[in-house]
């Protein structure tokens, strides 16, 4: 066998085994979509509350985490960002347990690091399926911290919070837009935090959870 043909075949049996991965995840972890709809009922209860956030902010135990998250994506830290992130670093354990070759795992990281640039040839715009992280936490925007609930259940591992945090855009220029393309000036976005420390994903498109209730424009 030529080394070409060699290749080849490493090559299919990689893509193989992401597609066996992927179908076991969504058989396993359910469809995004129902994920999407607990999240909004979910909403809907703390909203109850009001905007007193003062008991919430005592429960954001996971505030580091979060925190961590945000800035490594405002500072483009790829290595940073795939540490918190649970399926990335599920992605690359699923690697390394089929005795690949160490370039594969390298590979995929690139492949993470190549995915959270931002692309600034085209518009990227906030919709109900949400929008990729890298386009919601900006190296502009500036956060506060509002609180936790218990978040989403049935996602990748179990949820030990979810930190509210409030991203604001200090300018329409750089502001994130929506699906009109109307520039928002403040929205609240929710991270969904493991017990042992890792981002889960929750929404179709990113890993982070939008309040699309909450979303405050520019005039």
């Amino acid at each position: 066998m030529n080394k070409k043909s060699a290749e080849e075949i490493r090559n299919l049996v990689l893509v193989i085994s992401f597609a066996l991965f992927g179908l076991f995840s969504f058989y396993y972890w359910g469809s995004p979509t129902q994920k999407i709809k607990e999240s909004v009922q979910l909403k809907k209860e703390e909203s109850q509350k009001g905007e007193d956030w003062s008991e919430l902010l005592q429960r954001a135990q996971q505030r580091p985490i979060a925190e961590s998250y945000i800035q490594a994506y405002q500072t483009g830290n790829c290595a940073e960002i795939t540490r918190l992130t649970w399926w990335m670093q599920e992605r690359l354990l699923f690697l390394q347990g089929q005795t690949l070759p160490e370039s594969e795992v390298a590979k995929a990281m690139q492949e993470f690091c190549a995915g959270i640039q931002r692309d600034h040839t085209t518009a990227h715009l906030l919709t109900v399926e949400g929008i990729a992280d890298q386009y919601l936490l900006t190296p502009q925007c500036t956060i506060q911290i509002l609180g936790a609930d218990r978040g989403i259940e049935g996602l990748a591992k179990p949820t030990s919070e979810r930190v509210w945090v409030r991203v604001n855009y200090p300018n329409q220029a750089i502001a994130l837009r929506d699906g009109n393309s109307k520039p928002i000036k403040s929205l609240v976005i929710g991270l969904n935090i493991s017990h042992d420390g890792y981002i889960l994903k929750s929404g179709i498109r990113g890993n982070i959870d939008v309040d699309l209730d909450r979303i405050l424009y520019w005039n």
